[in-house]
């Protein structure tokens, strides 16, 4: 009984995510896309450097890297350091909100390494999630012209706070489109010497005051990739149309011996691939049936 429920615990929890890349992966996208990615199609950028801030309480300081904006705000009444951190962008991003949903998707962790324990995106409230085609150019078919925003009280979980260039261009071999995705986090409270994980980035307090704190900023992502714009996957060409030959009609009852001269040439011309097996087949069977 202790096996049967044990058994039964285990399916319930294995049923409960929905992966929202269920995709084609390895052989079987290159074979749907016409070839594997080209490596002339991506290049790879030096990961960013650690990053030491001194923040003054109040005075907003922007990480380009990350697009972050990042403001120290003091101690809350739990004696925790809080850290405002937004998307620099976000006044300037010309997306439209996509309609609150919780659709039960999460990313496959088997595609995101380290994305369970980003626990950063627990505190995200708001997305803007840019669809990119793989070469590059905007992808005009996502939401608003390609600029989504998500209001995330709704639960939704299908969120990285990062590019997915590599996850969804490059490691799954797709070579079709991806997100880009940036955050407002909110309000984050920190104790001292304490680190929240995004996807991509990891910030420490190392020091904090009523009036300034000090943190570092350290890359945590799986490597930068970008699109070159330069090319496409290189398809395969269509196999030539190989046409039966027109062997020596069958006529009246041949003799026996004819009709095995004519099955052993069938059967050379199947072994040198100029006829296939389906063709070889019915030839045999149409010469067989008049001995």
């Amino acid at each position: 009984m202790k096996k049967i429920m044990m058994l039964f615990v285990a399916l319930v929890f294995t049923t409960t995510a929905v992966y929202a890349e269920d995709r084609c992966s390895g052989s079987r996208c290159h074979e749907a896309q016409g070839g594997p990615v080209q490596g002339e199609q991506y290049i790879k950028e030096p990961n960013p450097d650690n990053i030491k801030l001194g923040l003054l309480k109040n005075v907003a300081v922007t990480v380009g890297v990350y697009d972050l904006k990042i403001k120290y705000l003091g101690f809350n009444e739990k004696g925790q350091a809080e850290l405002e951190m937004n998307f620099s962008g976000k006044d300037n991003y010309d997306g439209g909100y996509a309609p609150k949903v919780n659709n039960g998707y999460v990313p496959n962790p088997a595609n995101y390494p380290g994305l369970q324990s980003a626990d950063l995106l627990d505190y995200a409230k708001i997305m803007y999630r840019t669809h990119y085609l793989c070469s590059g150019a905007l992808d005009p078919t996502g939401w608003k012209n390609g600029k989504e925003i998500n209001d995330l009280s709704s639960g939704y979980k299908n969120i990285t706070g990062a590019s997915r260039f590599y996850e969804q261009c490059i490691a799954d071999g797709s070579w079709d489109s991806y997100y880009d995705e940036r955050m407002d986090y909110g309000t984050v409270p920190f104790k001292i010497g304490e680190t929240k994980r995004g996807y991509e980035f990891a910030v420490t307090l190392e020091k904090a005051t009523p009036q300034e704190a000090s943190i570092q900023i350290a890359y945590v992502g799986q490597g930068r990739y970008k699109p070159t714009g330069k090319a496409t996957v290189i398809t395969r060409p269509e196999p030539p149309v190989v046409y039966l030959p027109n062997l020596p009609p069958v006529v009246g009852s041949p003799a026996a011996s004819s009709v095995y001269d004519q099955l052993r040439e069938l059967k050379k011309l199947l072994d040198e691939g100029v006829i296939n097996q389906k063709d070889f087949e019915q030839k045999k069977k149409e010469l067989l049936e008049k001995i």
